[in-house]
């Protein structure tokens, strides 16, 4: 986990000042973020109670160890986030602090 996070924090290094690389970063991490909740919803459905997973998730079940769909859920919902201030920029901190 740590060597992924010194991974995408270089990446952004790099490409953070080229709007054509920084694009092509912000879709690389928004699709990984949701293929990887997408694998969550699917493994929730396929033990028949979406419910229950979410639950599980919530109550931290599969945090230590980590779990598939605990990691899945929660890593995967970071990519997002973090695509998403990624594509806002400047612009949407500068909108969000009036």
């Amino acid at each position: 986990m740590i060597l992924v996070g010194l991974l995408i924090g270089e990446a952004l290094l790099r490409c953070y000042f080229e709007p054509a690389s920084r694009r092509r970063l912000v879709l690389i991490l928004l699709g990984l973020g949701a293929l990887m909740v997408a694998g969550f919803y699917g493994l929730a459905f396929a033990s028949g109670d979406v419910h229950a997973a979410m639950l599980a998730v919530a109550k931290n079940v599969g945090k230590h160890p980590p779990g598939l769909a605990f990691m899945l859920f929660s890593l995967g919902g970071a990519l997002v986030l973090l695509a998403l201030a990624l594509a806002g920029g400047a612009k949407a901190a500068k909108a969000l602090c009036r």
